[in-house]
């Protein structure tokens, strides 16, 4: 798909605020599946439910824009500012958030199965009940990162600072997992593991 101008992707966007707001009796659901939205500027805009997988958002800026519920299946992040993003429930499986900015984003219920985080930074997150399994971690950074019922199951990896990051996370390798993410820095990070 060629590159669609930031004109355009406005327009797209309008409507899918038109669409929210009347709760989908007009205006159009933003779905755009693989398209190449490398580098626009979507900063601020309200794209709760807008359906992006595959789509090519390289670069982009989405600094405090709601993706609340939005599916970003198999979307290249990799080097997005999504800054204080809002991404409660947003599916996020199998995409690349390599380099990504996510400081002060928040991922509650999100789900990143076999997402790839590397070098990503998700300071100051919130990652309630967030679910991170198949995630690569490697040389990502969770610093004062808000953990509860986070999910860590065979992930790749750790975050390669994690200072001041509290909270309770649930793991596979519990223990090991936890070690690690204390010897990145994590201070009242604990270990829930349900009853089997």
């Amino acid at each position: 798909m060629a590159r669609l101008d930031q004109a355009t992707v406005d327009t797209l966007v309008a409507a899918h605020a038109e669409w929210l707001k009347s709760v989908g009796t007009q205006g159009t659901r933003l779905s755009l599946p693989d398209a190449d939205l490398q580098g626009v500027d979507l900063s601020g805009r309200d794209l709760a439910e807008a359906e992006l997988p595959g789509a090519n958002l390289n670069g982009a800026r989405l600094a405090g824009t709601d993706l609340a519920g939005a599916n970003l299946a198999s979307a290249n992040l990799g080097g997005a500012d999504l800054r204080g993003a809002r991404l409660a429930k947003a599916n996020l499986d199998g995409a690349f958030v390599g380099q990504a900015r996510l400081d002060g984003a928040d991922l509650t219920r999100a789900t990143l199965v076999g997402t790839d985080l590397r070098g990503a930074s998700l300071d100051r997150t919130v990652l309630r009940r967030t679910v991170l399994r198949r995630a690569d971690l490697r040389g990502s950074t969770l610093r004062e990162a808000a953990l509860d019922r986070t999910v860590f199951a065979d992930v790749n990896g750790g975050p390669a600072n994690a200072s001041g990051a509290t909270g309770t996370v649930l793991a596979d390798e519990a223990g090991t997992f936890l070690a690690g993410l204390r010897a990145a820095g994590a201070r009242d990070a604990s270990a829930y593991l349900p009853n089997r």
